[in-house]
């Protein structure tokens, strides 16, 4: 059977009462299908909900009271905590041209240097992605869609009024956006239409788009659906559990992280149980490099919702990044 060298991290979070930073050592951590991951972490002091991989390989998390990392050649390293919010989303063209959006409307840009905050005030923002740095799209709460097209961010007409969570798409003409109430709706290049017809009524969390035929939603209940460019197909996730996020290598090699620890991977035409983190850690987002490359960001801890809509409140945490290397079968 094929294998794929896959290198992961996973990130989690806590809270402290000094001033704790990064901490150096890193140890790499054999893994199997029964214990996916050992954590021994590298401390960080923030819950991060969001995480991308950059075409050169490095990595950018993004969390709780502005908290932003970087993991490049020389380890993980926290870059800012300028804008003390909740920043929920991150994306980017390059590793000097990164998208981040959260709470209050703010969306910063990072340019190599230095952050800066080019958009601020409205509703909570979730997510971001683009194909470029100058046609970027964001969702957030209550509908809310903004572009930017390298000049200025201006609104969108979606459609709807539910919370957006997640946006994903190919081209400029092929974007999905996923959200409560068994939302999806897709911009062809001209307007949004919803395109969520025979799903169920589950609130979607995430989605990834493959190619204009060919994408995959996910939400609670474990569900996870096909779109084939006509309509839309359930498939076997193996799980009752609610799917937080998913991100393919390609349309047949897909993975996903739900809230109760497990990894799951589709692959053979199947989702199976890749495995599970360990108790306690509760993984939130995923990114995959194009060398195989992995991250895993969420939190050590325990935590309770407030509100909806308000991010959930760490009762008791520690937390970090865990390294190590498998070889997965593909």
């Amino acid at each position: 059977m094929k294998s794929l060298k896959v290198r992961v991290f996973a990130v989690g979070c806590g809270i402290w009462l000094t001033s704790l930073g990064l901490v150096a050592a890193e140890q790499m951590v054999g893994i199997d299908a029964e214990s996916l991951i050992r954590v021994s972490p590298k401390e960080v002091k923030g819950i991060l909900w969001d995480v991308w991989a950059s075409p050169d390989g490095d990595f950018v998390a993004v969390g709780e009271g502005g908290l932003i990392v970087f993991r490049d050649d020389t380890g993980w390293t926290e870059r800012s905590r300028g804008l003390a919010i909740s920043l929920r989303g991150v994306w980017g063209a390059a590793s000097d041209d990164v998208f981040v959006v959260g709470l209050s409307g703010a969306i910063l840009h990072f340019d190599g240097s230095t952050w800066q905050v080019v958009h601020k005030d409205g509703p909570t923002l979730y997510s971001v992605w683009g194909d470029s740095g100058s046609n970027v799209f964001v969702v957030g709460s209550g509908g809310v869609i903004l572009h930017y097209d390298g000049a200025a961010w201006s609104p969108m007409a979606s459609g709807v009024g539910v919370d957006l969570v997640a946006v994903h798409g190919t081209s400029s003409s092929n974007v999905f956006a996923v959200g409560t109430a068994g939302t999806v709706i897709r911009y062809d290049g001209a307007e949004w239409s919803r395109i969520d017809g025979g799903l169920p009524p589950a609130d979607f969390t995430t989605v990834w788009v493959a190619s204009a035929d060919d994408a995959f939603v996910a939400g609670g209940g474990g569900f996870i659906g096909r779109f084939n460019g006509r309509g839309w197909s359930s498939m076997l996730s193996g799980t009752a559990d609610q799917i937080l996020d998913l991100v393919g290598v390609s349309a047949e090699e897909v993975y996903a992280v739900t809230m109760h620890h497990e990894v799951l991977r589709f692959d053979d035409g199947r989702w199976s149980l890749l495995g599970r983190t360990k108790a306690r850690f509760w993984p939130w987002s995923l990114a995959i490099s194009a060398s195989g490359e992995g991250v895993i960001v969420g939190f050590v801890g325990e935590f309770v919702y407030p509100a909806r809509d308000l991010p959930p409140v760490v009762t008791s945490g520690t937390g970090g990044i865990v390294h190590f290397n498998s070889e997965v079968p593909r």
